[in-house]
């Protein structure tokens, strides 16, 4: 998989899916304020992460926890945008794990902070770019595969920007066939060239870059030269 995932958020998830977390949307959070079990690791406030040596490690994205029960952590996903700044809560990512899933799963301790003053992350919009109305699938002669690899084409758009190749590449990840990938990044309406810029502003968020620098990364993202070239002029260069 060539691109990388800004919003590291996803790979959390993906971790806690792994480790025993669950949204409270599917298993509600024990009620909070339940005595703390004299046997958990972690206490509220506390910031982790998964091992340092962990290929998903980051220092841009952690859990934080914000209530500690007799079985359960409560936990919030925070994300900051440089090792100095101040955490923000990524909204809607509330979870629960019990005390030796999360420890196991996320055993390193970066530091302590005060829940009640954490702000929730908002984007911040690209002014040049329009939304997009969202296509509608052929409905007699797309196969079910077809289908269903432009629905997931669609949900990485909604979370992350992508060249068309790059995009290809993540749905055959998937495990949807070359052609069914083809179908799903060509139906799933997007403007590359909106891409390449959403692209560019997100690696200026978490990192810096030359204007050669950051048309070489858009190309090894799969953006052409030109979508590329769109890219950085949209975000200043």
């Amino acid at each position: 998989m060539k691109h990388l995932t800004i919003l590291l958020v996803l790979l959390l998830a993906v971790s806690l899916a792994a480790s025993g977390c669950t949204s409270t949307t599917a298993d509600p959070a024990p009620t909070p304020g339940t005595a703390a079990s004299t046997t958990a690791k972690y206490s509220i406030g506390d910031v982790v992460q998964v091992d340092p040596s962990n290929p998903n490690y980051s220092e841009y994205a952690a859990l934080l926890i914000v209530d500690v029960g007799e079985i359960y952590y409560t936990c919030e996903v925070v994300v900051r945008e440089s090792p100095t700044s101040a955490w923000m809560i990524y909204p809607e990512n509330r979870m629960t794990s019990r005390h030796t899933d999360l420890e196991f799963g996320f055993p390193h301790y970066m530091e302590q902070v005060d829940p009640g003053t954490i702000a929730t992350w908002t984007a911040t919009p690209t002014p040049t770019l329009t939304p997009k109305p969202t296509p509608t699938l052929k409905p007699d002669t797309a196969t079910l595969g077809e289908k269903n690899a432009a629905a997931k084409a669609l949900s990485y758009l909604r979370y992350s920007a992508f060249s068309r190749e790059g995009l290809i590449d993540q749905l055959e990840f998937e495990g949807f066939s070359h052609t069914e990938a083809v179908y799903g990044a060509d139906q799933s309406g997007a403007d590359w060239y909106e891409q390449a810029a959403k692209k560019a502003e997100q690696y200026l968020k978490y990192s810096s870059f030359s204007r050669s620098g950051l048309i070489d990364q858009l190309e090894f993202e799969g953006f052409t030269r030109s979508q590329a070239e769109y890219g950085v002029k949209a975000v200043g260069y």
